[in-house]
């Protein structure tokens, strides 16, 4: 399985004008998933967050090829320090694979953590949706709680001797 890192007390450097003052560019000192002192915590991508693009009818015809659309944002499952699941995130992929070059670039504007139709206009770069799992499905409503809206770093996670899962520096 492969287990990532989020730090949120952490900005990268890129886009420039969405960085939150105070927020040093890198990480300096490793973060423990669970340290209430460091923001962040280790996850594994289970999907892509997209959306309908077709009318509601079409839904239930089209369910497997339908028009649906990325948001460009990813679903994970966020796991404590023991490595139990720990809520159900979106984290938006400032690294998204360019349709034509077939290669990730980094995303260098500030047009970036917008979800389609979105009545609350919210630049979102990770967000809690549902406690666990078994939570969503076709009537759930998402509420993105504890929603960040400054970019974050994606940093790889590793188990310690002692058996638990830490978030690790870029520097």
């Amino acid at each position: 399985m492969n287990v990532l890192g989020i730090n949120t007390n952490v900005q990268p450097k890129k886009p420039p004008k969405s960085r939150k003052p105070h927020f040093p560019a890198e990480s300096t000192i490793s973060n423990e998933s669970d340290d209430p002192g460091y923001a962040g915590f280790v996850f594994h991508q289970i999907g892509d967050l997209e959306f309908w693009g077709g009318g509601p009818a079409d839904l239930r015809n089209l369910r497997d090829y339908g028009p649906w659309h990325s948001t460009h944002f990813q679903a994970v499952m966020r796991f404590g320090r023991n490595g139990v699941a720990n809520g159900v995130y979106v984290i938006y992929d400032f690294y998204p694979e360019h349709v034509y070059l077939e290669e990730r670039q980094k995303i260098d504007h500030d047009e970036w953590g917008y979800l389609p139709d979105d009545f609350t206009d919210c630049q979102i770069s990770c967000a809690k949706i549902a406690d666990k799992i078994t939570d969503l499905g076709p009537d759930y409503t998402f509420d993105f709680a504890e929603a960040l809206d400054y970019p974050v770093e994606l940093v790889r996670a590793v188990k310690t001797s002692a058996g638990a899962i830490m978030r690790v520096t870029v520097a």
